[in-house]
Parts: structure tokens; C-alpha cells; sequence
């Protein structure tokens, strides 16, 4: 399309120098003959003068269309060039919807493979989303639809497979509903993966949710939380910190990267997160019980004291919890308080062992 334009561009720009040369060639000089003579010297020198007058018109005349022509010619090589940056996008765009749709294929007949029939669903359902007219991944998906007792969405397949029904895009409100599935399935895998102790296949699975809804706190506080279960701190701040962006109210989130910085060594900025857990929130019993341990291991009593108290008051009802606030009375010198909360437990729990031996070496 551009070679074509580019030859008309050149024929219209020769025509017009043509025209321009011509135009330019100098006028006539009007040498008197014998009649012109007899004229006078006025009426000879007023032709001459309105014939070079009407030629510097003319020329002021091709020189304005000459440069609206140009004006049109950069304005239309504008529209081919557009044009064709449109094509190319448009190119580059199909091939990436390509490829992605079938890294999904792929990811669905490894999961076949595996009888996992949710996962392969949610990504054969992402590949024809990527390419509607993907035939193969309408034939995998007839037979897991059939596995999971989908009889009508696999007959449905079946038809598009066979060239008796035509692929239909997905919808908008389709689109996020496979958002929503797929992230939820590959998430629970992860869990699953990650309650085995399984951490590498843990954070894959994590990772497949998370290329599905990345803007989920939840799901990349729990990649941060596999890498530290595997003792990769550096990805495991990198996603950390990617969740308190997505979350800069996640509490938990915070717990979890004071953990990983008292693992890392880092037991000042380990209790500082944890106290920045408590503080976002002060009603959750199990973050005063982390403070209250953190702050006791680096020998801060008063500090976990005051974690321990905060937790009996929420909780009143776990004499585990009025035990080891005895405990740390005990360490701080505080014989009558210690009794009273060994006493304590022993009121919610008669049975509760630890506490009557405490209560009895008091």
C-alpha cells in the first residue's frame, strides 16, 4: 500500500515542478516593430507591464496549490502511516493472544493428565478466551466438561469441534467470572500444596492465581508466605512489600513479614512490623499473642506484659493464656499478680495442670 501511494506522490510532485518550469520561463520582450513605434512609449510599456504582472500571479498561483498539495500529500502519507502502525499493532496483538492461549492448552492437558479436572477446565476456558476459534482446545474441553458431568456445555464443544456450531467470544460479564474461577481454584491448590509442605509447587499454583487477579493482597501475602517457608527471604520481602501496597491495612500481611524478619535475624524490625500488626488490629487475639512472644524473646517484659493482658481480656475463656501471663508476672517479680492469674486459669479450666503447678510454686 505504501510503494503504490509513494509512485503517485512522485508522478504529482514532477507534474507540478513541470508546471512550475514552465511558468518560469522569462516573458516576452516585446521589441517595437514599426506599428508599436507609431504607438507612443505609453502604450507600449502597459502591455508589457500587465503580462509580468499576470505571470508573478500565476506563479504566487501554482506556488499556493503546490504547497497545499504537499499540505495533503504529508496529510495522507500521516493516514498510511497510522494506518499501518494500526495493522502492525493489531499483528502483534493476535500473535501474543496466540501464544497466550496456548500456554493455557498446554497448562490444561498437563492438568488433564492429572485428573485435576477444575484446573484444566479454567484453562481451556482462558485459551479459547485468548483464540474463540481454537478447535483443539474445544475438543479437550468437550471431554473435560463430559468428566465433570457438564454433558450440555461438552455437547456444545462437540458441535463447535465438528464445524456445526461457530465459537463466540466471551462476554465481559463472562471474562470476569473466569477471572474469578480460575484465580479460586489455583489459589486452593496452592493452600493444598502449601498444608503438604509442598512450597515450590505451593508458589505456583500461588503464581497462576495471582496472573489471574493480581491486584489480590491475599494471594500475594501467601506467595510472600511460601518463599518464606522455604527460606527465600528475598522474594519473600519482594512480595511482602507488593502485598502492603495492594493492602496498606492487611494486619496479617504484616505479622507475617515480622516473622520473617525475626527468622532473617532482623528482630528490632520484627517487632516494630508486629506492633504495626496490633495497631491496624487491636481486636485480633492471636496478634497480641504474637507480640506478646516476640517481645518476650528479646526480653522486652513489660512490653509482652502488656500484649498478654490485651489477649486475657479478649479471650477471658483460654486458661492457656492466663498461665502465661502468670508466667511473665513471675519473671517481672509480680508474686501476688502471677497467683492471681494461675488462679484465673484454674477458675476457667479446674483441670488445667500447668497452672496448678505454677500456682503451687509460688
Amino acid at each position: 500500500m505504501r510503494a503504490r501511494f509513494n509512485n503517485k506522490a512522485l508522478s504529482l510532485t514532477l507534474s507540478v515542478v513541470s508546471v512550475v518550469g514552465i511558468l518560469n520561463v522569462p516573458a516576452p520582450s516585446y521589441a517595437a516593430d514599426e506599428d508599436k513605434k507609431t504607438c507612443g512609449a505609453a502604450k507600449f510599456v502597459a502591455p508589457q507591464f500587465r503580462d509580468k504582472k499576470d505571470a508573478v500571479k500565476k506563479d504566487v498561483e501554482v506556488k499556493d496549490a503546490e504547497v497545499k498539495d504537499a499540505s495533503k500529500v504529508e496529510a495522507a502519507a500521516k493516514e498510511v502511516t497510522v494506518d499501518d502502525e494500526k495493522v502492525e499493532a493489531d499483528e502483534v496483538k493476535e500473535k501474543a493472544l496466540m501464544y497466550e492461549g496456548t500456554d493455557h492448552w498446554k497448562k490444561a492437558k498437563a492438568y488433564s493428565s492429572k485428573w485435576k479436572w477444575k484446573l484444566a477446565d479454567v484453562e481451556l476456558r482462558a485459551a479459547v478466551n485468548c483464540v474463540p476459534d481454537m478447535k483443539i482446545a474445544h475438543r479437550d474441553y468437550c471431554l473435560v466438561a463430559l468428566m465433570q458431568g457438564h454433558f450440555g456445555r461438552s455437547l456444545a464443544e462437540l458441535l463447535i469441534v465438528v464445524g456445526a456450531a461457530e465459537p463466540i467470544a466471551l462476554s465481559e460479564e463472562q471474562k470476569e467470572k473466569l477471572t474469578e474461577d480460575a484465580s479460586t481454584v489455583h489459589y486452593n491448590e496452592g493452600v493444598e500444596y502449601a498444608g503438604k509442605m509442598k512450597w515450590k509447587e505451593a508458589i505456583e499454583e500461588l503464581v497462576q492465581a495471582r496472573n489471574y487477579d493480581p491486584a489480590d493482597p491475599v494471594i500475594t501475602r501467601s506467595i510472600a508466605f511460601s518463599y518464606a517457608s522455604e527460606n527465600n527471604f528475598t522474594e519473600a520481602e519482594k512480595y511482602y512489600k507488593e502485598a502492603f501496597d495492594l493492602d496498606p491495612t492487611d494486619p496479617f500481611a504484616r505479622a507475617d513479614y515480622a516473622f520473617l524478619l525475626a527468622k532473617d535475624g532482623k528482630e528490632d524490625q520484627a517487632l516494630t512490623s508486629m506492633e504495626e500488626a496490633v495497631k491496624l488490629r487491636p481486636d485480633v487475639i492471636a496478634l497480641h499473642v504474637d507480640l506478646g512472644w516476640m517481645a518476650e524473646s528479646k526480653g522486652n517484659l513489660d512490653q509482652a506484659e502488656e500484649a498478654f493482658r490485651k489477649a486475657c481480656d479478649l479471650e477471658p475463656k483460654q486458661s492457656t493464656l492466663w498461665v502465661h501471663l502468670g508466667n511473665i508476672y513471675k519473671k517481672l517479680g509480680k508474686v501476688e499478680e502471677a497467683k492471681d492469674a494461675y488462679k484465673k486459669a484454674l477458675s476457667v479450666d479446674p483441670t488445667c495442670s500447668e497452672a496448678k503447678e505454677k500456682l503451687s510454686q509460688c
